[in-house]
């Protein structure tokens, strides 16, 4: 086991006294480094009704977007580990953000407990429609015969969206450009327009455009297809590298020092909560995968993630903006 795993799967297991009194006490506060209205924020409102009726206590979301999610991850790990401060991280900032920036004022390993997967979502690759492609084998023998020629879009330097096509490139040697933009609508707008040729982006932006024939949609990034558009072909049978993955997720996360059995508790009610099936059809019909799951598949998660991204990060040399 790598030291990194062992720190990770240690804070798990942190456990003070017996507990004097039932948790929870107070309503649950839920920080968030989302937009209100973004996917995030989405669905752990879908969760919090039942989630709240469980616990026996209200849920309070608190949106504390910005700052690559900095400060909300910040808020959380120096929050008192009652259990009634939690909140939400993603791939980025639990991930990325270790590798991107030089140094952080918290440590995901050291000072946040994962607790479970709130959900993920695939990203497929898109191309222009009026890119003779039709398949990822033919994009990737284009880009290979024009060197230099086509580019990709994405959300921002150190994004998901930007190092998946690093990671990518790492294992093909495919020469495309990034051309990175500020947020997910501009990316959008661009390989809709034909400036960019590429992204990987969720299915729910993209659905729109491909109905009216603007996108054609090559790939989803995991190993097995996708409900959200069971006829395009998964990673292994488009011909891209084994492995490869192209997504987002996200995990509800504690600061470190919560008792174990409220961060049980918590991992129950949750998984509860996202497998109603009011909940789930309603998280679904966003084009997001309910989550749940044991805290430790969160944790090798975020390492394995981590180790994933730093090396694209180095390879690619991107900086934070």
């Amino acid at each position: 086991m790598s030291r990194s795993l062992a720190v990770v799967l240690a804070v798990l297991t942190v456990a003070g006294p017996a507990p004097a009194q039932t948790w929870p006490e107070r309503p649950v506060r839920f920080i968030i480094p989302f937009s209100p209205g973004g996917g995030p924020d989405v669905v752990l409102r879908l969760v919090a009704e039942p989630l709240a009726k469980r616990l026996g206590q209200s849920v309070v979301v608190e949106n504390r977007p910005g700052g690559s999610g900095i400060v909300a991850l910040d808020a959380i790990a120096k929050a008192v580990p009652d259990g009634h401060t939690v909140g939400l991280g993603d791939n980025g900032s639990l991930a990325i953000n270790p590798a991107l920036f030089k140094s952080l004022p918290y440590s995901a390993e050291r000072d946040l407990a994962p607790v479970t997967l709130l959900y993920a979502t695939p990203f497929f690759l898109a191309v222009n429609a009026a890119l003779p492609v039709r398949t990822y084998a033919e994009f990737a023998e284009l880009v290979r015969a024009n060197p230099g020629k086509y580019n990709y879009g994405s959300a921002g330097s150190g994004s998901p969206t930007h190092l998946d096509w690093e990671v990518l490139k790492q294992s093909t040697g495919l020469a495309i450009t990034h051309v990175p933009h500020k947020g997910l609508q501009p990316m959008l707008t661009s390989v809709v327009s034909g400036d960019v040729a590429a992204v990987f982006l969720a299915m729910t932006p993209l659905r729109g455009p491909v109905q009216q024939g603007r996108l054609r949609l090559l790939m989803v990034g995991q190993a097995q297809r996708s409900p959200a558009a069971p006829e395009v072909p998964a990673v292994g049978e488009a011909g891209a590298p084994a492995g490869f993955s192209s997504g987002a997720w996200v995990a509800v996360i504690a600061p470190r020092g919560v008792r174990a059995d409220i961060v049980t508790r918590l991992n129950v009610e949750i998984g509860a909560a996202l497998r109603e099936p009011e909940t789930r059809t309603r998280i679904e019909s966003h084009g997001f995968t309910p989550g749940g799951g044991p805290a430790d598949e969160v944790a090798r998660l975020i390492v394995s993630d981590s180790r994933r991204y730093a090396a694209a990060v180095a390879f690619s040399g991107a900086k934070a903006e």
